[in-house]
């Protein structure tokens, strides 16, 4: 099976995408890695618009780019930031 760039590209996007909502959707335990999918899906839309030309999926992956990176600082690093030590025994 031969397998294209574009189809690669599609269905990463595709797949990544899908599975990042369901998981925010099913209020998954790692429901907060949803936004590195997220991210992934919306780096492979990207260079699949460039490579078929859409400029109007682009930008929207584009901005989608900017809320996963939102999603991973508010999920994944904000939290971290702001544990509390705990105490050494």
């Amino acid at each position: 099976m031969n397998i294209s760039p574009t189809d690669f590209l599609e269905w990463t996007g595709c797949v990544t995408g899908v599975v990042g909502s369901v998981m925010l959707a099913m209020r998954h335990a790692k429901a907060a890695w949803a936004f590195v999918l997220y991210l992934v899906s919306s780096c492979a839309w990207i260079a699949f618009g460039i490579m078929t030309e859409a400029p109007g999926l682009i930008t929207m992956q584009v901005v989608f780019v900017g809320t996963a990176l939102v999603g991973i600082y508010n999920w994944l690093i904000l939290p971290r930031r702001t544990e509390k030590p705990s105490p050494s025994r």
